[in-house]
Formats: structure tokens, C-alpha cells, sequence
């Protein structure tokens, strides 16, 4: 077997190959000694993926409603006559299951036998969607209790109302299940455009790691897609990401939900979003460093508001980017939210006043670095991250140069760029009045 490129770091003692099949489909394969096989198809089509024209058979003009990409997750694991596929991967060991991001969808197997015949359903499961109007009617009533649930989760509805306020028109404000008013429009012959828009080998790729070879993995591939040959009719597609401000659309947001204390979330914007996988991923590690560096529980600012009460334990923090979209948040319970982001603004600018700890940031990165190495420890880690790797368009190796090639300097023009007071943003959730 000719290997489009095998992958491999002396640093780490870790190997991988990437095979492109006839079909279209990318494959990579991670060979591990281990009891579980993960294998891992990603559909490179996400909740705020809109078509650049719309797919054959539908009306031109028409707007693609949110939450397609999440309903045909949904429909996906249906059988012709209504039933649904778990059971196939039940009688074969497996357990599957699937997943909508922003910019992608994911369907996941893992095994401990039998896995060449799991991953051959696995594929098969792709391949085809059945529906009819029945069939969407009953799924519709199902994601839209999914949609009730998400929006009766307190920490959840801060988390969107800080994208909201944080966001004016990308897709990144919505929630990737949709809404219920917009699922309603979604119908089985705007799922079978969509299906024969994305669903082709092209727009896809498949990780696996494993007690597997490449040359085991391919002949499935083969197998099962040996007659497929790339169409290039694959739809192109807008992130959307219309004209945004350099600031949020809204400083403060708030609303009263079944809490027994007040929950925030604080989101700082950033603006400065690189084009290009790599200017990506680096701003991607920066600020992942970055945010470690600042809001870490071993910190100051945690601990300060901890030990005087301000905040409980229950609290989290991180970063996010995409295209089009780049943020910092954290979130907690307080009694008095308000005070919180007081506490946010002096602290950052302290910090910027004295400057970032060399020590802090050398702490952060090895952080990280462990992380990464640790994640090879685990065959659904290798699976995942060879996956959101090469769906982001970069070897999962760049890791190493990346994070190493990072600086101190680097931190501090991110925070005095990016940390300023105008692109903050306080998301509140105050308990219903009784």
C-alpha cells in the first residue's frame, strides 16, 4: 500500500499514516497496542455552514434554517422501516453515537472485537438517509424537547446569552440544535438536499486508532466504498460570518430562571481572528496559554475571590476560535455577579500593569504540553485528536513546534490587544422573584 504521507514524532515515539481511498475519503490510522478501537468519520458540515448556493431540488433564495446539520445527525441513525441502528452495533460489541459541532459532524464507533464489521456500519450508516414526513414529523418532537432541555439548564442559557450579546449576526450565536421555530421549516426534501450536499466521501474524514492496520483499515474502506469515485459536486459553503463589529453587540445581558443563587459568565472578544489553519491554530494555543496563565484555580484571581467568598467552586474558564469568531469566558455562581466583573476588570488590569509571570506562562505551556502527551495514553484521544487535527487542516504533530514556539512576549501583546474593557461582555442569570 502506497501511504499518502506517514506521520511520525521521534519526540514522542508515536506514529500515524494517512491514506486518501479512491472515493474521496481521508483515512487515518494510528496503530496502538490497546484493548478499545475508536474510529471517528467527521462531515465536514457544522451548524454555521450555509450552502454559497443552495442544494439541488430546493427553491433558489431560500435560507438555510438553523439546525439542519443537527436534525440530519438525528435522522442518520434511522433504518428504512423506522427503527433505529444501535441495535447493528450492539450485536457486534460496538456502541456508536454522534455528535454536531459548530463547523463539523461526528460519528463514532469503539470496539473491543469484531471491529472491521463495526466499522463497515459504520460507513454504511453514512451512506444513506431515509425519511419521510412522518419520520421528520417524530424527530422534530424529539430535538424539540432537546431544545426545552437546553434552555431549561441555567449555566447553559448564560453560556448562549453571552454568545448573543457577544455576537450580532454569525451563526456562533445559535444554538447548534436550532430553534423550535426554525426546526419546524426543516422538511424531508431540505434533508435529502443537504444529505447529497455533504454526505460524500470528499467531505469526509476517517480516524481510527487501535490494535488495527492500515492495510485492515483500507480494505473495509475499500469494501464498502470501492465503487464510490469522487463527483466534486460537493457544496460549497459560507462559514457565516457576516460583518461583525470589532466590539459586542451588547454589554450586559440578563435573565431569571429556577436558581437558588446567581450564575455569570464573563466573555472577552477577540477581534483579531488569523486566516489559515496554522494562524489559527496558534491563535488557538495562545490563547488556550493565555487563559490558563490568568483564570487557572491555582491562580490569584480564583483564589482571591474564593477565600473571600465572592464565587463558589462552581466555576470554569477558557477560550474559543473559529472562523469568523474568537472568544475568553469564565463562569461561576456569585451572589453578586456585578461585583465579579468588577473584581475582572481591576484584576486584568493589574496583571497588565505588572506584567506576565515568565514563571506562570512556562507553567501554563507545560500544562498543555502534558495534556497532549497524556492524550496518547488513551485510543479515544488518538482517534479524536487525529480527527479535529486533520479536519482543522494540520498534523497532529504541529503541536510541538507550535506550543514551543510560543512567548511570553507573545502572551502580553495578546492580552493588551485583546483585554480591554470595551470588549467585555456580562451574561447574568438572577433567580426568579418569589
Amino acid at each position: 500500500m502506497t501511504y499518502d504521507k506517514k506521520f511520525t514524532s521521534e519526540a514522542l515515539g508515536e506514529s500515524y499514516e494517512l491514506v486518501t481511498h479512491k472515493s474521496g475519503l481521508r483515512v487515518l490510522v494510528c496503530s496502538k497496542d490497546m484493548a478499545t478501537t475508536y474510529a471517528m468519520l467527521g462531515i465536514d458540515y457544522g451548524s454555521v455552514d450555509t450552502p454559497v448556493k443552495m442544494p439541488r431540488g430546493l427553491p433558489a433564495g431560500n435560507k438555510t434554517p438553523l439546525g439542519v446539520a443537527h436534525f440530519l445527525e438525528h435522522k442518520i441513525f434511522e433504518e428504512a422501516d423506522g427503527t433505529a441502528c444501535d441495535l447493528r452495533f450492539a450485536e457486534l460489541g460496538a456502541e456508536v453515537n454522534a455528535y454536531t459541532s459548530y463547523d463539523r459532524t461526528v460519528y463514532y464507533i469503539s470496539c473491543t472485537q469484531r471491529f472491521d464489521e463495526a466499522l463497515a456500519e459504520l460507513l454504511r450508516l453514512v451512506s444513506a438517509l431515509y425519511v419521510t414526513r412522518g419520520s421528520v414529523a417524530r424527530e422534530r418532537a424529539i430535538i424539540t424537547q432537546e431544545i426545552r432541555m437546553n434552555d431549561d439548564s441555567p449555566f447553559e442559557r448564560c453560556y448562549a446569552e453571552l454568545l448573543r450579546a457577544m455576537y450580532e449576526n454569525h451563526r456562533v450565536r445559535e444554538e447548534i440544535c436550532g430553534t423550535e421555530a426554525s426546526i419546524k421549516k426543516i422538511t424531508p426534501a431540505l434533508l435529502k438536499a443537504h444529505f447529497e450536499a455533504f454526505y460524500r466521501p470528499e467531505n469526509m474524514v476517517l480516524a481510527v486508532s487501535g490494535e488495527v492496520t492500515t492495510e485492515n483499515v483500507m480494505a473495509v474502506v475499500d469494501a464498502c466504498l470501492g465503487d464510490v469515485m469522487p463527483t466534486g459536486e460537493v457544496a460549497a459553503v459560507d462559514v457565516d460570518k457576516p460583518q461583525e463589529s470589532l466590539l459586542p453587540y451588547k454589554k450586559y445581558t440578563e435573565i431569571s430562571m429556577q436558581v437558588s443563587k446567581p450564575l455569570f459568565c464573563i466573555g472577552v472578544k477577540d477581534a483579531d481572528i488569523p486566516a489559515g489553519p496554522q494562524g489559527l491554530f496558534r491563535r488557538d494555543l495562545a490563547m488556550t496559554v493565555l487563559s490558563e496563565i490568568l483564570f487557572s484555580r491555582s491562580g490569584a484571581f480564583y483564589n482571591d475571590l474564593f477565600e473571600a467568598g465572592i464565587i463558589t467552586p462552581t466555576y470554569s474558564y477558557g477560550s474559543a476560535i473559529g472562523e469568523g469568531y474568537g472568544y475568553f469566558a469564565i463562569s461561576g455562581e456569585a451572589d453578586d455577579p456585578k461585583l465579579v466583573y468588577e473584581k475582572f476588570c481591576a484584576y486584568v488590569e493589574t496583571v497588565k500593569a505588572r506584567g506576565l509571570s515568565r514563571e506562570d506562562f512556562e507553567r501554563s505551556r507545560r500544562i498543555l504540553y502534558g495534556d497532549y502527551v497524556t492524550g496518547f495514553d488513551a485510543t479515544e484521544d488518538i482517534a479524536q485528536s487525529l480527527l479535529t487535527y486533520a479536519m482543522d487542516g494540520i498534523d497532529l504533530f504541529d503541536f510541538i513546534p507550535t506550543i514551543q514556539g510560543l512567548t511570553l512576549e507573545e502572551m502580553s501583546t495578546l492580552l493588551h490587544d485583546c483585554f480591554i474593557p470595551e470588549r467585555y461582555v456580562l451574561s447574568v442569570v438572577t433567580p426568579l422573584e418569589s
